[in-house]
């Protein structure tokens, strides 16, 4: 197993391969700032990232992989009171190379809803997938974007939880993150 220090080199020396030419753009706003990332391979071990066209999402029905979005958040607390808000979501999707990522960190407070809408727009018409997403992240962002006023069907999207799926499977197994 590699070192801490190998594995942080070999993420910066990805930065520049595996990449599509247009892949570090990044956009400064006014209070907010979005990296795009397009990976064709894992950076540390080189795996191709590529994914199936179409993956079980239950039972009953496929999900074509381009549908899907997976997403995380960070924010200033785990409560959820007017203090805790978002200021870093990142969501990545697959292309039909590999992966691409996309970072939307809010710089000040005031870049919250900046945020909020390029998750919403890159929400829209897709199937989520999150580790605690339904119980946490999810909510956190709901209430932010009614604190703004920003009009979305997120919370009608289909939400694959993988928290929930693994408590399912593994019912055993502690409940922690």
């Amino acid at each position: 197993m590699a070192s801490l220090d190998e594995r942080l080199k070999a993420y910066k020396k990805s930065s520049t391969q595996g990449k599509t030419p247009a892949a570090a753009a990044t956009k400064p706003q006014a209070h907010s700032q979005t990296t795009l990332l397009q990976h064709i391979q894992h950076p540390v071990s080189g795996e191709s990232l590529a994914m199936p066209q179409v993956l079980a999402m239950d039972f009953q029905t496929d999900v074509d992989s381009h549908e899907l979005l997976f997403f995380d958040l960070e924010s200033t607390g785990l409560g959820s009171s007017e203090q805790t808000y978002p200021f870093l979501i990142g969501y990545a999707s697959a292309t039909d190379k590999g992966v691409e990522t996309t970072a939307c960190f809010a710089t000040t407070p005031a870049g919250e809803d900046e945020i909020l809408s390029q998750f919403i727009r890159a929400a829209e018409g897709r199937t989520l997938v999150s580790f605690n997403g339904k119980s946490f992240d999810l909510p956190l962002m709901m209430r932010s974007a009614e604190k703004y006023g920003l009009k979305n069907n997120v919370r009608a999207l289909r939400h694959i939880d993988l928290f929930h799926l693994i408590r399912r499977i593994y019912p055993e197994k502690p409940a922690r993150l």
